[in-house]
């Protein structure tokens, strides 16, 4: 009963050291540290130092990462960790970090206000590595102040065994790949909700565009009869624009009939570390290509819906307005 006490108290004071809320780490000032030469051990838990988190900070041609590595064993201490706990553990202030990026995606901070940021972590072995893009000092940007938290030892250590010192170049390439495939993701879901704007205002311009009935007919005169048929032709172009964009969306190249498909799975081949050097650059360079061009095409839709609708509808339901005024007048005078 004894040994079943004491095992049971060790439990649960290990359980609750581990709690991240229950660790005080010292507040880490990345812009004040230097570039790292070797991996670095940060110890959440001092009385357990064999549970570490190995940073890297600023590697070559990336002066705004911080390259976290967290190893199996010490993920599983914790049970769950989230980016905002692991940012926690290594006295990282959130509002000082842009981007967080891990093998699911890309995290735009918004000063820590991001609910991924809340998301549990996947433990993987040997080690799960995350990139933090830091946001740069720049005129008129200030870097919020850390909090206070009570000192902890950080230790400058060689690096660890079976782990490479990363690539500063592959690094700032695939977070560059991954925020342009947010990018692209996020765009592609502003295309079809304007795709399915312009078939709406096809289908309305389809409409309008008639001939005037009998009693319109009667109604208008000449000046009439010419801006009707010059609302008309505003109508065609409107729909055959709205036809061409509504094409471009399902078969074109944003789609998966079109270079759509073929990227997703460069994008995942780079994001895997299965790219590196010349590669991942071809493949970086591919995506921020089909990056603008999605964009491009997205503001191409844009002004196709207003067009339409400026053009089009809008100039056709004024005339026939004017003209059906007319068609009440005339009917008041029988």
């Amino acid at each position: 009963m004894a040994f079943a006490f004491v095992v049971l108290l060790t439990y649960l004071t290990c359980t609750t050291f581990l709690h991240v809320s229950s660790v005080q780490i010292a507040a880490m000032d990345f812009y004040a540290h230097s570039a790292s030469t070797s991996w670095e051990a940060v110890c959440p838990a001092p009385t357990h130092p064999q549970l570490v988190i190995w940073l890297w900070f600023q590697p070559n041609q990336a002066p705004w990462d911080l390259v976290v590595r967290i190893p199996e064993e010490t993920m599983q201490a914790y049970g769950t960790l989230t980016p905002r706990q692991v940012c926690a553990l290594i006295g990282i202030s959130l509002p000082t970090v842009q981007f967080w990026t891990a093998p699911a995606g890309v995290i735009e901070t918004h000063g820590g206000a991001h609910p991924g940021l809340d998301q549990p972590l996947t433990t993987v072995a040997p080690w799960s590595e995350y990139g933090l893009r830091m946001w740069p000092i720049q005129a008129g940007f200030s870097v919020p102040p850390l909090p206070g938290y009570a000192p902890s030892e950080w230790n400058r250590v060689a690096t660890p065994p079976n782990q490479s010192i990363p690539s500063g170049d592959s690094l700032a390439v695939t977070m560059a790949i991954k925020a342009d495939w947010t990018s692209i993701e996020t765009a592609e879901t502003q295309l079809g909700a304007l795709r399915k704007q312009l078939a709406t205002v096809q289908g309305r311009l389809t409409t309008l565009n008639r001939d005037l009935n009998a009693d319109e007919n009667i109604a208008a005169d000449n000046q009439d009869k010419r801006e009707w048929q010059d609302a008309r032709r505003w109508l065609r172009e409107g729909a055959a624009l709205a036809s061409r964009y509504i094409k471009e969306a399902d078969t074109g190249v944003t789609s998966m009939a079109g270079n759509r498909r073929r990227l997703e799975q460069l994008f995942a081949e780079a994001t895997a570390g299965r790219l590196s050097g010349a590669p991942l650059a071809a493949a970086h360079n591919e995506i921020e290509a089909h990056r603008k061009t999605v964009q491009n095409i997205q503001n191409q839709m844009q002004n196709a819906l207003q067009a339409a609708t400026r053009d089009g509808e809008q100039r056709a339901n004024m005339v026939l307005s004017r003209i059906a005024a007319k068609v009440r007048n005339h009917r008041a005078k029988r």
